[in-house]
C-alpha cells in the first residue's frame, strides 16, 4: 500500500524548525521520493550552509512511519 497523508520537517542542529511541509496522498511514494524545498526558512531567510536534520512521517493504514536523517546545505 502506497503512504496517505504525511509531514516534513527540517530542523536546525539546535532543534529549531524551520520547516514544515505537509505531504499530500499521492505526493510521496514507498522508496526513493524527491521533494523540493527552496532552502529557507518559516521567516523567508535562506538558510547558511551546514547540517540539519530532517524528519519525515508518512501515515501507512493504521501505523504511522517516521524516520529522521541528516542533510546537508552547501552552496
Amino acid at each position: 500500500s502506497q503512504p496517505e497523508e504525511g509531514k516534513l520537517r527540517i530542523y536546525a542542529m539546535s532543534g529549531r524548525l524551520l520547516y514544515e511541509r505537509t505531504l499530500h496522498p499521492g505526493e510521496v511514494k514507498l522508496g526513493f521520493n524527491q521533494i523540493v524545498w527552496n532552502g529557507r526558512d518559516r521567516d523567508g531567510d535562506e538558510i547558511a550552509n551546514g547540517v540539519y536534520f530532517y524528519r519525515i512521517s508518512v501515515q501507512l493504514g493504521d501505523k504511522s512511519v517516521e524516520a529522521i536523517e541528516k542533510l546537508a546545505k552547501l552552496r
